[in-house]
């Protein structure tokens, strides 16, 4: 996958939704037509102040998002089921801005 699209975008609850909108564009009602690797990261590790770790298991991604601070627990943990780094840092993202 290369980006996540916008009906990829809306199949998502209005929460998470306005979250990711309201972080990409301030107020402004836009809707984004790709959501980018970089656009992704930037989103989990801005709203989470920590830093985003991934790794790849032969199953799929775990992803760690650990205080910049204090590297040793993470903040939140998703083991995803993807083979595909810009499906599992969506899947966080969902779980971040759906919180």
């Amino acid at each position: 996958m290369d980006d996540i699209t916008l009906a990829q975008f809306l199949k998502q609850p209005e929460k998470v939704q306005k979250t990711i909108q309201k972080y990409l564009y301030g107020n402004k009602n836009l809707f984004p037509i790709e959501l980018t690797e970089t656009q992704l990261r930037q989103f989990i590790e801005e709203t989470m102040g920590g830093k985003l770790d991934s790794t790849y298991w032969t199953v799929g991604y775990e992803l760690n998002v650990y205080d910049k601070l204090i590297d040793n627990e993470p903040l939140i943990v998703l083991f995803s089921d993807t083979t595909d780094i810009i499906e599992a840092y969506w899947q966080l993202a969902c779980k971040i801005a759906g919180r």
